[in-house]
């Protein structure tokens, strides 16, 4: 059965639909401007640390730096480290709280982020954080623990030849790199020479 509909009802359900359409289009201008916002911050906030420390700006990715800054940076960790003790990059790599792998590229003047460097820093005698960027920048190098002494080992021991079996068979190690690799081969190497010509012999 088919009910008339007087004039008021009629206009109440013209009402109800324009007020129908009225919301799903604000809450559809809502919802895109609140994805607008959201991406907007976080944009903005990919350039900020967390916890309100300084913003990326201040802590900058060594790519920034010339490769003869990173090299720079890298031999100035390399010689306070050994200075400090840390004839092998394992040991300082733990008391760094940092990999091998970033260690080896600190030092080597390949790119690394602000917390691998400032990281290092931290454990190294007369450095601050804000060291590497100072080296990076061009400004002095801390005086190492030892300073003035020279590397004592002789050149040999670096050369990328292996030279026994057990060379052979690091370098075979499977999901590390050669730097890695090569990098527990010459603290092998050291050890030996150290306990060979030194009399010191190290776990």
């Amino acid at each position: 059965m088919v009910h008339d509909m007087s004039m008021h009802d009629v206009a109440m359900v013209r009402d109800g639909a324009l007020w129908f359409i009225t919301v799903r289009a604000n809450y559809a201008c809502y919802t895109r401007r609140r994805r607008i916002e959201r991406h907007r911050y976080h944009r903005v906030s990919r350039t900020v640390v967390r916890y309100g420390a300084r913003v990326a700006a201040t802590r900058p990715h060594t790519r920034e730096y010339s490769e003869e800054a990173r090299i720079r940076l890298g031999l100035a960790v390399q010689r306070g480290r050994e200075a400090a003790g840390h004839q092998w990059r394992p040991s300082f790599a733990t008391e760094a709280n940092i990999s091998v792998r970033s260690l080896v590229k600190l030092e080597q003047g390949k790119p690394v982020g602000a917390l691998v460097y400032e990281s290092a820093a931290r454990a190294l005698p007369n450095w601050t954080e804000d060291t590497p960027v100072q080296i990076l920048t061009g400004g002095e190098i801390p005086p190492t623990v030892a300073a003035g002494q020279a590397d004592a080992y002789p050149i040999e021991l670096y050369e990328r030849e292996p030279r026994d079996t057990v060379e052979h068979e690091m370098l075979a190690i499977r999901g590390e790199t050669d730097d890695v690799k090569w990098s527990y081969i010459i603290d092998r190497r050291k050890r030996l020479f150290d306990e060979k010509h030194r009399g010191v012999r190290r776990g």
